[in-house]
C-alpha cells in the first residue's frame, strides 16, 4: 500500500465522519426537550380542566339542598379557570352560576354572566358555547318580564343550533321559546313549537326533555280546551318524572291536572290533585309549589262556597308568597281574599286586602316602567362590558404574542449559541486533526530524504568498492603479466 493510500484512508478517518451525528444531536435533544414541555403543559391544562368540571359537578349536587356550599365549589372553580386564563372553564362556570342566581332571585346578575358567556364564545368563535349563551340571555329576560328581548335571543339560539345540526339544543330551544308564547298567551304559536320540541327529545331519546316538552304541550292543549290530549301528555310528564325521579316535573304535571280538573267542575278531583302537590311541596321543600297548590285549593274551596276555608287557605298561601315575593301571584290572591272576606262578613280586613291588591296592582305597574328603563339600563351596561372585555381580550392577546415572540426568539438565541459552540469545537478538532497530518507528512517527508541520503552513501561505497576492486585487479594482473615474462 502506497503513502497516497495511507493518507487518503486516514483522511477519511479523521476527517469525514460523525459530522452529522455532532450537529443533529444537540438539535434533536433540544427539539424533544420543547415538545416534551409542550406535552407537560397540555397535560396540565387538561388536569386543570378537569378539576374545574369536578368542582362544578360536586357544587352541582347541592343547587337546591345547600346553595352556600354550591356556591362555594363553584366559586373555587371559577378561580381556577381565572388562574389557569382558561376561558372554556369560565364560561362552565357561568352556566352552574347563573342557576344559583336564578334561584335568588338575581336576574340582573345572571343576564350579566349570560352575556359574558356570549363575549367568550364569540371570541373564541365557538358556536356551542354562543348557543348556551343566548339561550340563558332569553331565560334571565324572561325572568325579567322581557319577552320580546327573550324571544329574539331564543331565535338567535335556534338559528345557531340549526347550523350545528344539534337535535338536542333544537328541542331545549323550541321548548324554550314555546314557554315564551304561553307567557304572551299565544297558545297555538306555543302549541307548535312544544310540538316540535317533543318530537324532537323522541328523536335523541331524552327522556328528562320529553317530560318538559310534554309540560308545555299540556299547557297549551289546556287553554286551547283541549282537556282531552292534555290529559294524556300530563300523564305521560308524570309518569317520565317518576322515571328520571324528577319531582318538580311531577309536581307541574299534578298542579296542570288539577287545572284541567277545576275548570271541567270536577272539583273532588281536582281537590286531590292539588293535595298531592301540597304533600310534595312540603316533603321536598318547594315553596312556589305550596303556594300554587294553597292557592288552587282556595279557589275550589271557593267555587264549592266553604268560604271560611277557602279563606284560610289563602291566608296560608299569602304567607308564603310575601316571604318569596312572589308580586304576581300576590297580586291575585290579595284580590281572591278581600272577596271572600267581603263574602264571610269581614268587611274591614276586606277593605284592608283590597287597599294592597292596589298598592301592589299600582307597584307592579311602576315596575313595568322601570323594567323598560333597566332594559336599556342593562343594554347599556351590557355593551360598556363587552368593550371592556374585547379591550381586555385585545391587550391580552397583545401580550401573548410579544411573549410568543419573546420566546421564540430566546429558542433560536439559544438555537444559535450552541451551533456557534458546536461549529467552534469542530473547527477546533478540523485545526487539530489538519495540524497532526501535517506533522505526519513532514515525519513522512523527514525518513525519506534519509532513506535517500542513505541509498546514495550506500550507493557511493558501492561504487568506491568497485572501483578499489577494478584498481586491484589491474594492478594484479600487471603484476602477473610482469612475472610471466621475467
Amino acid at each position: 500500500m502506497s503513502d497516497n493510500e495511507n493518507e487518503i484512508i486516514t483522511r477519511r478517518v479523521l476527517i469525514s465522519p460523525k459530522l452529522p451525528n455532532q450537529i443533529l444531536f444537540p438539535i434533536i435533544f433540544f427539539t424533544v426537550l420543547f415538545l416534551c414541555s409542550s406535552n407537560a403543559q397540555q397535560k396540565t391544562d387538561k388536569n386543570n380542566s378537569d378539576k374545574i368540571s369536578s368542582l362544578l359537578q360536586y357544587g352541582r349536587q347541592f343547587e337546591q339542598s345547600n346553595p352556600d356550599s354550591a356556591w362555594f365549589y363553584y366559586e373555587k372553580a371559577h378561580q381556577l379557570a381565572i388562574k389557569n386564563d382558561d376561558n372554556t372553564g369560565l364560561s362552565n362556570y357561568f352556566s352552574h352560576a347563573i342557576v344559583l342566581l336564578n334561584n335568588e332571585g338575581k336576574y340582573e346578575q345572571a343576564l350579566d354572566l349570560s352575556n359574558k358567556t356570549i363575549s367568550i364564545g364569540q371570541e373564541l368563535k365557538d358556536t356551542v358555547m354562543l348557543v348556551k349563551g343566548f339561550n340563558n340571555t332569553a331565560n334571565e329576560y324572561e325572568y325579567l318580564g322581557q319577552f320580546l328581548q327573550a324571544s329574539k335571543s331564543y331565535m338567535e339560539a335556534l338559528r345557531l343550533a340549526d347550523l350545528l345540526g344539534n337535535k338536542k339544543m333544537q328541542q331545549k330551544l323550541n321548548n324554550n321559546i314555546a314557554s315564551v308564547f304561553i307567557e304572551l298567551k299565544d297558545y297555538k304559536k306555543a302549541n307548535e313549537y312544544a310540538s316540535e320540541a317533543y318530537s324532537m327529545a323522541r328523536i335523541v331519546k331524552d327522556t328528562s326533555e320529553m317530560g318538559s316538552s310534554l309540560i308545555n304541550l299540556g299547557v297549551t292543549e289546556l287553554h286551547l280546551e283541549k282537556y282531552d290530549s292534555a290529559l294524556v301528555h300530563f300523564n305521560q310528564a308524570i309518569k317520565i318524572g317518576k322515571q328520571v325521579d324528577d319531582i318538580t316535573l311531577v309536581a307541574d304535571a299534578r298542579l296542570n291536572i288539577g287545572d284541567i280538573y277545576s275548570s271541567l267542575n270536577k272539583l273532588n278531583k281536582a281537590w286531590q290533585e292539588y293535595s298531592e302537590v301540597k304533600n310534595i311541596a312540603r316533603k321536598f321543600k318547594l315553596p312556589d309549589y305550596n303556594l300554587y297548590s294553597l292557592f288552587s285549593m282556595a279557589l275550589v274551596k271557593q267555587k264549592q262556597i266553604d268560604y271560611v276555608k277557602a279563606t284560610s287557605l289563602t291566608k296560608e298561601a299569602i304567607t308564603i308568597g310575601e316571604h318569596i315575593g312572589a308580586a304576581d301571584e300576590l297580586q291575585e290572591m290579595y284580590d281572591t281574599l278581600s272577596v271572600l272576606l267581603e263574602k264571610t262578613g269581614n268587611f274591614k280586613e276586606s277593605l284592608l286586602y283590597r287597599k294592597k291588591y292596589e298598592a301592589l296592582s299600582d307597584s307592579l305597574l311602576n315596575a313595568k316602567v322601570r323594567t323598560s328603563i333597566n332594559r336599556l339600563q342593562i343594554q347599556y351596561k351590557a355593551a360598556q362590558k363587552n368593550k371592556q372585555i374585547a379591550e381586555q381580550n385585545l391587550q391580552l392577546e397583545k401580550n401573548r404574542s410579544t411573549i410568543q415572540r419573546k420566546n421564540t426568539l430566546l429558542i433560536f438565541l439559544v438555537i444559535g449559541l450552541i451551533g456557534l459552540v458546536i461549529l467552534i469545537i469542530l473547527s477546533y478538532r478540523f485545526y487539530r486533526q489538519r495540524h497532526k497530518l501535517q506533522e505526519q507528512r513532514e515525519i513522512n517527508l523527514r525518513k525519506e530524504q534519509e532513506v535517500l541520503q542513505l541509498k546514495a552513501v550506500m550507493k557511493g561505497k558501492e561504487e568506491e568498492r568497485r572501483r578499489i576492486s577494478t584498481e586491484i585487479h589491474d594492478d594484479i594482473g600487471s603484476s602477473l603479466t610482469t612475472i610471466m615474462y621475467m
